[in-house]
């Protein structure tokens, strides 16, 4: 048999990665009661979805959104990984 490729419109992948985003955010919110590295893996997946993805308007919104939710803290844990893409080629990445 053929195989089908399935290819994702870029309304959809941004509509996923916005879920994504959202769902993580409120993860890493509720989050303050479970091990640190559940909080920390949730934190570094966000962090994956909006580099990869945050040149789309509606993305960096949602991580606009998210990161309103989520405790300073947490952000500490992370500070390497930020400083690491404190040049990234989106502009919207970067102002945020």
């Amino acid at each position: 048999g053929q195989k089908k490729q399935s290819v994702m419109s870029e309304e959809n992948m941004s509509t996923h990665v916005q879920q994504a985003i959202c769902g993580f955010a409120k993860s890493i919110a509720l989050g303050d009661k479970q091990p640190i590295a559940s909080v920390l893996q949730d934190t570094l997946r966000l962090l994956t979805l909006w580099f990869t993805h945050g040149e789309r308007k509606e993305v960096n919104e949602a991580v606009r959104v998210g990161i309103r939710e989520i405790r300073e803290e947490v952000w500490l844990e992370v500070i390497p990984q930020l400083i690491a893409r404190i040049d990234h080629s989106s502009e919207q990445v970067m102002n945020l």
